[in-house]
């Protein structure tokens, strides 16, 4: 579904992601793992075209989209759960949702939609005239995902979802997740929760100051002493 080639990012002079290669099969569940700073969400901002490439390629379903702007990548089936959130706050829930399906034209399907979301995140249809700012981080956290899939991407990309979370609201993103995967969304998770993230994928790529180091089956990685002591505390 996803093929990226010798993809480098740049901010002015500083170069984020030097020259990483990697791939998304329909179905995936893939994660790339790192610390702060390491250049995930580079990566991310970068496929959803909210960063230029300054070299390198990305290339969905077959068809080159290195150089589309981030709203046609949107038409054609990427969407994105920011890091932080990135809610309307003074909307209320409803709204929010609603924005995630702008491009939805049919007043019916958009209903169906907003039901199927409701359905998934029932905490969300008893806040839903509420702002979201009122709402707790979890709270605010499955509105961003809800409104992700308002749009109904094949291909979603999770940014460091389960930040600044309480417990209880890290193992319900993450059961989310997984479901979403099995229920058949592609998935490109970013995460610095190493342990939860590869506890769900299906594959994973470890990222050190813009680079892969390591690469593989998620259970591999797990197993990985090096891994394990870096980011698994192991």
């Amino acid at each position: 579904m996803l093929d990226v080639r010798n993809l480098e990012v740049r901010y002015g002079e500083f170069r984020a992601v030097h020259g990483v290669s990697f791939t998304v099969e329909d179905g995936e569940l893939i994660t790339i793992i790192g610390a702060n700073g390491a250049g995930k969400t580079s990566i991310l901002r970068t496929l959803m075209g909210f960063q230029p490439a300054y070299r390198g390629t990305i290339t969905l379903n077959g068809k080159e989209i290195t150089h589309l702007s981030a709203h046609e990548r949107a038409k054609l089936g990427i969407g994105i759960a920011p890091e932080g959130r990135r809610l309307f706050g003074d909307m209320d829930v409803q709204e929010n949702l609603e924005m995630g399906g702008y491009l939805i034209q049919d007043k019916s399907l958009l209903k169906q939609r907003l039901e199927a979301v409701y359905a998934r995140f029932p905490v969300l249809k008893s806040r839903r005239n509420q702002r979201a700012k009122t709402l707790s981080g979890g709270e605010q956290q499955m509105l961003a995902i809800g409104r992700t899939l308002m749009g109904d991407p094949p291909l979603v990309l999770m940014d460091e979802v389960s930040l600044g979370l309480m417990p209880k609201y890290v193992q319900e993103v993450f059961r989310i997740i997984k479901e979403l995967n099995e229920e058949g969304k592609t998935i490109l998770l970013v995460e610095q929760n190493a342990k939860k993230a590869l506890s769900i994928a299906h594959r994973g790529y470890v990222l050190e100051t813009g680079r892969f180091r390591w690469e593989g089956e998620a259970q591999q990685l797990k197993d990985n002493p090096e891994v394990q002591r870096a980011y698994l505390g192991g």
